[in-house]
């Protein structure tokens, strides 16, 4: 989640990782289309959420052969706020499933329209919120530790003049699309990351220090953001490698792409040797 002011063109940044999911959904449904057997209502994958329920959530993630969805919105407190709903007492099921749903969990349910069971889940959130909101959410709404899940990042502003916009993206610079395809690609099927040998030595001692820090803290906000800190630094890595290294794929595949086009045409000996039928 980035948390960020009005007026920082949140919405032209989400739509940047948006366009991109939906060029590669319109993709994986032009290579279903190929065959003549498949029924397009049953097999075409969703890769974007944005307001649903629990049992359209099923039925899309279902859809996907990886079983992984993203949920994207512009103001993150419109998701909140759906949350529970309708469930009787305050219930937080929602919350529940979700948190099961993002670490990865099995899903198991029989809904009215669709039934069935998956091993293996990928439910991510992106979005933008109002940093005033993210101190509301840890203080007031975070009985079973959700939101404490939550990655919040809070960019410094940047003030762009007009002339100094790009409006193309240079062409040394992969695009999303070729970095979440590779990202897809990799992850056909499960797969477990560690850590190398300086890796785990930098992940105990700061793993030790937020142990440290969270002995000496009686906020019971900032505790709980503490405990759970560990294992998002651990799936920070995580994403940050698999980003490197799709970045580097896909900016290798465009260099190549780019000598090739670049590329004199040659001429064979033939075709600069005179017509002597002439």
């Amino acid at each position: 989640m980035i948390a960020s002011k009005k007026g920082t063109n949140k919405s032209g940044a989400l739509n940047l990782l948006s366009v991109a999911l939906q060029e590669i959904e319109e993709m994986l449904a032009e290579r279903d289309d190929d065959d003549d057997e498949c029924n397009e209502e049953e097999t075409q994958q969703q890769l974007l959420i944005d307001h649903f329920s629990f049992e359209e959530l099923f039925n899309v993630i279902s859809k996907n052969g990886n079983n992984m969805i993203l949920a994207v919105y512009d103001e993150m407190t419109t998701f909140y706020g759906l949350l529970d709903l309708f469930k009787p007492n305050g219930c937080s099921h929602d919350r529940k499933t979700l948190l099961n749903l993002y670490n990865g969990g099995k899903w198991s349910r029989n809904f009215r329209s669709v039934q069935g069971k998956m091993n293996n889940t990928s439910f991510n959130i992106a979005g933008f919120i109002q940093p005033y909101y993210v101190v509301e959410l840890l203080h007031r709404d975070d009985h079973d530790g959700f939101n404490d899940r939550q990655l919040f990042d809070v960019p410094p502003e940047i003030e762009v003049n007009y002339r100094d916009l790009e409006t193309e993206l240079p062409t040394h610079i992969p695009s999303f699309k070729d970095v979440f395809q590779c990202v897809i690609d990799l992850h056909e099927s499960p797969k477990t990351y560690s850590f190398g040998e300086d890796a785990m030595k930098s992940f105990i001692e700061y793993h030790d220090a937020l142990n440290e820090r969270k002995r000496s803290t009686i906020d019971n906000d900032i505790r709980g953001v503490l405990s759970k800190a560990k294992g998002q630094s651990a799936r920070l890595a995580t994403i940050l490698h698999v980003a490197d290294h799709c970045i580097k794929s896909a900016t290798n595949q465009l260099n190549e792409t780019n000598v090739r086009q670049l590329a004199p045409r040659t001429t064979s000996p033939r075709q600069l040797a005179p017509n002597l039928d002439d």
